[in-house]
């Protein structure tokens, strides 16, 4: 065997050697990019599914934030109706002071109802009224109507005799006794519409 074949025969052999390397750096590579290939296909999938979930996310918040704010806006209306009609009440009550006869009647319960109160405070009690009830009241038997008048939209307010004990039955009083329970009434009366 001469050089010229030994030569021969180491290229053939480097040749051979390249051949499977590059085959082998081929195969290589074509794994490479088929997992980087499965690898980005995953990542964007991911990255849907990501993206899927954000926008449901957002909707379902966007929904809930909606049904809050309807939920809010109804609770606003109920309040400013419930405050109307409390006001519409408070109006009527005034219109009660028209019928002189009826309110005189109003206003002598009124002075019954404190003087049951204030029974144990002696026989004698003292009624204060609006000046332009006093002549609706006329003569009282057991009770004082006082010279100086009371500020108040109606009814009146009565006192012992030596003025310890006050039972404040003014229209401004017993609207604000009765507010909570008409409050309740009102709201009911608008739920079940």
């Amino acid at each position: 065997m001469g050089l010229d074949e030994l030569r021969k025969g180491v290229l053939e052999k480097a040749r051979d050697e390249a051949r499977t390397v590059e085959k082998s750096a081929d195969a290589e590579a074509s794994s490479l990019v088929s997992k980087a290939e499965a690898q980005r296909k995953e990542i964007l999938e991911a990255a849907k599914r990501e993206a899927a979930s954000l926008v449901q996310t957002e909707r379902d918040e966007a929904v809930a934030n909606a049904h809050l704010e309807t939920k809010r806006e109804m609770a606003k209306a109920r309040e400013e109706l419930v405050a109307s009609i409390e006001t519409d009440v408070w109006e009527e009550l005034l219109k009660a002071r028209k019928d002189k006869k009826a309110y005189a009647e109003l206003l002598h319960s009124l002075i019954a109802k404190g003087r049951k109160l204030l029974a144990d405070e002696g026989p004698e009690v003292v009624v204060y009224a609006r000046a332009e009830d006093a002549k609706l009241l006329g003569e009282l038997k057991g009770a004082k109507l006082a010279r100086e008048p009371i500020e108040c939209s109606g009814g009146v307010v009565i006192t012992s005799a030596d003025g310890r004990v006050r039972v404040d039955n003014t229209f401004e009083a017993l609207f604000a006794e009765k507010r909570d329970e008409l409050r309740i009434e009102i709201q009911h009366a608008v739920l079940k519409k």
